[in-house]
């Protein structure tokens, strides 16, 4: 009986902790992305594992084409699925949920994206 409530344990830690994520994917996604403030738009960006936030100083038609390109370049360095959200600059801190507007979001896998809620990329 100890076993299967040990079991049943087990089970729900391990679906509750985050994917592990090595210094190492961690950094080639930073350093695939590093371009990022050379672009005049960008006020500041965030890594949290494979997502990334950036935060727009203007919004410009190119936001969207920015966010799609750093998913795309992001996923193919770190090896899996990246997710890029753009938002206003003055939502430093920014995170999903806590009830902020985004500009969009769009998510990559090697690569390829797939899904995005930019206007015009889907």
């Amino acid at each position: 009986m100890k076993q299967g409530v040990f079991t049943v344990l087990l089970a729900v830690y391990l679906a509750m902790t985050p994917a592990f994520t090595s210094a190492q994917d961690q950094s080639a996604l930073s350093n695939s992305l590093s371009y990022l403030f050379d672009i005049s738009q960008i006020a500041w960006v965030v890594y949290d594992q494979n997502r990334v936030y950036l935060g727009f100083a203007t919004a410009t038609s190119g936001v969207e084409q920015i966010v799609r390109t750093a998913a795309s370049i992001g996923s193919k360095a770190y090896g899996g699925e990246v997710q890029v959200w753009g938002v206003g600059f003055q939502y430093g801190g920014w995170r999903p949920g806590e009830g902020l507007p985004y500009i969009c979001t769009t998510v990559a896998d090697r690569g390829e994206v797939t899904g995005s809620n930019c206007p015009g990329l889907q």
